[in-house]
């Protein structure tokens, strides 16, 4: 039997996709007023509370690994990131959009560069005791 409510359904999300291409945000994070920031702030805000009710790890969600890592609600770096909107606009490069899904993503990979302390090259310290070197 077909589904009757399918086209009806259809025009409901195309009509809603079309209303809300006006409020998302989009573009580079450094044109970014600061009434789409909130926007977007909002939408983070909504969407970590989310996945932090699921009680499941970024482990868990990333890898499908079922009992490993720790809970978001428990993890330091979540929750840095959910806490503070300094830190997710600091995370974001000023040409790169400023998105929901951006700082979720980063969230949950914990991705925030490389680290630079690997690329600094071994140093000899020399000491008040010449017989360590």
């Amino acid at each position: 039997m077909p589904n009757l409510d399918a086209p009806e359904q259809l025009l409901r999300d195309n009509e809603l996709n079309f209303v809300q291409a006006y409020r998302t945000v989009q573009g580079p994070f450094k044109y970014m007023s600061q009434e789409d920031r909130n926007i977007v702030h909002t939408e983070i805000d909504r969407r970590m509370s989310e996945l932090e009710a699921t009680g499941l790890s970024r482990v868990e969600i990333l890898l499908e690994e079922a009992g490993k890592g720790v809970q978001l609600k428990d993890d330091p770096f979540w929750q840095l990131i959910r806490n503070s909107k300094v830190v997710r606009e600091m995370m974001i490069a000023p040409g790169a959009e400023f998105t929901a899904d951006r700082i979720i993503e980063l969230a949950l990979r914990q991705d925030v560069g490389p680290d630079r302390s690997i690329m600094m090259g071994k140093q000899k310290y020399k000491y008040a005791d010449s017989s360590v070197s």
